[in-house]
């Protein structure tokens, strides 16, 4: 006997509800994803407190800003930012260096990204170019995630993404992230990319169009966007610093772009950054600029930011002892007093992570004009706290 037109429909719709359930049911039952927890390298404690710093930006354009910075598979360090006549112009660029930590030698500056390269590879027409975040992968790989604007300004951002398999040497053709589903823009990055148990990496981003909060997107290895959890709600905290704790626990600080509190956000995460707790007001200020955040063991915690509430005149470094609820002022970075008459003396964007060996490395805007770059390790900053 021929199936019916009706035994036949009905045959299709139990077929299409099973696969459905199917998926779904993998989907809501996926493993979990877990932080991963870097403990501190071997200390050559025998060796004493030590504090460098140098520009690694040699002064070749009139602005240079937004640094990020990675350890590479060879214990280097490379550095990134952009650079140009002046933020949001055409001219902009993204350019990057590499540092020995142990010789302390600085390569060349190399152009890493450019307009006109970007819209080639992307079939897009790129205006403006902005902040670029690098990331060593577990397996050696260098990830590097940075900002471009077609129309408007950096609420009609995008982001695009490039991987070497060199150290850096030579970079693939950037490609640009689908990060919304509809038009695709708003999406900025900044603070340092965390990684997962399975291989993917949270990258912390914001968001500026109709509304500003910040999130955190989850890309696998290849740079294909998996999730994306949202971290802060409103017109007010963006540029999150995720410093995970456990392999479920994690706090981020936010910067403040509000006219009111203007103190540095917290927010908190018990889910490996599935969700996050509403953010709450700190006791440090925050001039609506970006901070840094670090994890010392523990739940102890090092920040990196403005001690100020309205300039970015004193860059500064705190201590807490209890993820991120308390916090102290132990050391000041850079301080120039505020002239009555406006100049550019401000210290901004810094960007913090640890090498292979412990030791820690800091990279921030010097008075918009250089990359300053500071290595210091725990014994140092043990004394200091």
């Amino acid at each position: 006997m021929n199936p019916t037109d009706r035994q036949l429909s009905v045959f299709f719709l139990l077929v299409a509800v099973i696969l459905s359930s199917v998926f779904i049911a993998r989907w809501l039952h996926q493993p979990e994803r877990l932080f991963i927890i870097s403990e501190p390298g071997s200390q050559n404690v025998g060796g004493g407190a030590f504090f460098h710093e140098q520009f690694i930006s040699f002064g070749k354009t009139p602005e240079t800003h937004a640094s990020s910075i990675a350890r590479r598979a060879d214990g280097k360090l490379i550095a990134v930012w952009f650079a140009g006549s002046e933020e949001g112009a055409e001219d902009v660029v993204i350019a990057g260096t590499v540092i020995d930590p142990v010789s302390r030698t600085i390569s060349p500056s190399r152009i890493l990204a450019t307009v006109s390269g970007t819209g080639t590879a992307t079939w897009r027409y790129i205006r403006k170019l902005g902040n670029p975040v690098i990331h060593s992968l577990p397996d050696g790989r260098l990830m590097m995630v940075y900002v471009s604007v077609s129309f408007g300004g950096w609420a009609a951002s995008s982001l695009n993404i490039r991987f070497s398999d060199d150290l850096g040497q030579t970079w693939s053709p950037p490609r640009r992230l689908v990060t919304t589903p509809s038009l695709n823009i708003s999406t900025l990055v900044r603070g340092v990319p965390i990684d997962f148990d399975n291989g993917d990496v949270g990258l912390p981003v914001y968001h500026e169009f109709l509304g500003k909060f910040a999130e955190l997107l989850i890309l696998d290895r290849n740079g294909i966007v998996r999730d994306k959890h949202r971290i802060s709600w409103g017109r007010e905290t963006i540029q999150p610093a995720i410093a995970p704790l456990s392999a479920r626990h994690a706090v981020t600080m936010l910067r403040d772009s509000s006219e009111v509190d203007r103190r540095v956000k917290a927010s908190r995460s018990n889910n490996a950054g599935q969700t996050w707790s509403v953010p709450s007001s700190l006791s440090l200020p925050n001039p609506n600029s970006a901070v840094a955040l670090h994890r010392i063991d523990g739940h102890r915690l090092v920040a990196i930011f403005n001690d100020h509430r309205e300039e970015r005149h004193d860059l500064s470094m705190a201590y807490s002892p209890d993820a991120g609820r308390s916090w102290r002022v132990f050391h000041r970075l850079e301080y120039e007093p505020i002239a009555k008459e406006r100049v550019e003396s401000t210290f901004s964007y810094p960007s913090l992570i640890r090498d292979q060996r412990g030791d820690f490395h800091l990279t921030y805007t010097w008075k918009k004009r250089r990359i300053k770059h500071v290595h210091f390790n725990l014994v140092w900053l043990e004394q200091k706290i």
